[in-house]
């Protein structure tokens, strides 16, 4: 905010409320996916869960 405004506060909000809406969106719809993906045992067999299971890189110290 350059200046502490009511001008520059509302151009404030509106930009982080613009990016929250798209953000938020984005989020809702994946949590939606995700809920309707883990009660169907078919669509849960392709997530990378089961096509890839819980590896995790062990980080390898060089001399």
């Amino acid at each position: 905010m350059p200046a502490r405004t009511p001008e520059a506060l509302a151009t404030a909000v509106k930009g982080y409320e613009e990016e929250m809406w798209v953000r938020g969106r984005e989020a809702v719809l994946g949590s939606n996916e995700n809920s309707l993906a883990i009660h169907d045992w078919s669509q849960l067999q392709k997530s990378p869960l089961f096509t890839s299971g819980l590896k995790q890189k062990i980080a390898r110290e060089e001399d």
